[in-house]
C-alpha cells in the first residue's frame, strides 16, 4: 500500500498565505481549464446549427446561431486571456513550439469567434431588412465551420 501524502495543516497553509499573499493573477490563470469548455462546445453548437439547415435543406439562418456566437465570442476572450495569464504564472520559462502553437491558434480563433458575431448580426439584420443571399449566408457557414475547426484543433494541441 502506498502512504498517503501528509496534507499541510491549516497553520502552515495560513503561513504560507501570509508569507506570499493572495496571487488573483494566478488564481485567475487556474481557471483556464474550467473556463475553456463553455467557447468550445458554443461554438461547435452554432457550426452544428447551421450545417444542419443545410443537410435538413432550410432556408435562411437558424436562429441559435447569433446568441450563441455572441457568448461562444465573449467566454472566448475571457477563456483566451486566462490561458496567457495562466501560462505566465505556470510556464513562465516555457518556449515550446506546441505553448506558442496553442496560445495564438486560439487568440485567432477567438478573434475569429469574435467577427463570426457581428458577421452573424449583420447577416440576420439584413435578412430582416431586404432579405440576405443564400450565397453570402453559404460563405458565412464555411468560415463558421473553419472556426470550429480551428477552435477544436487549439485546444486539442493545449490540453
Amino acid at each position: 500500500m502506498v502512504p498517503s501524502p501528509e496534507l499541510p495543516s491549516s497553520l502552515q497553509l495560513a503561513t504560507l498565505l501570509l508569507a506570499e499573499g493572495p496571487n488573483l493573477g494566478r488564481a485567475a490563470g487556474r481557471l483556464h481549464p474550467v473556463i475553456v469548455h463553455f467557447p468550445i462546445a458554443l461554438g461547435l453548437v452554432a457550426a452544428g446549427c447551421e450545417w444542419w439547415r443545410v443537410v435538413s435543406r432550410r432556408q435562411g439562418m437558424s436562429a441559435l446561431t447569433l446568441p450563441l456566437l455572441w457568448i461562444a465570442a465573449a467566454s472566448g476572450a475571457v477563456s483566451t486571456s486566462s490561458g496567457w495569464v495562466n501560462a505566465a504564472f505556470e510556464r513562465a520559462n516555457d518556449s515550446s513550439d506546441e505553448l506558442a502553437l496553442h496560445r495564438w491558434l486560439a487568440t485567432a480563433t477567438a478573434g475569429l469567434f469574435v467577427v463570426l458575431a457581428f458577421w452573424c448580426q449583420r447577416i440576420a439584420r439584413e435578412a430582416i431588412a431586404r432579405g440576405v443571399s443564400a450565397a453570402r449566408t453559404e460563405v458565412f457557414r464555411w468560415v463558421l465551420l473553419v472556426g470550429a475547426l480551428m477552435m477544436g484543433f487549439s485546444g486539442h494541441v493545449g490540453g
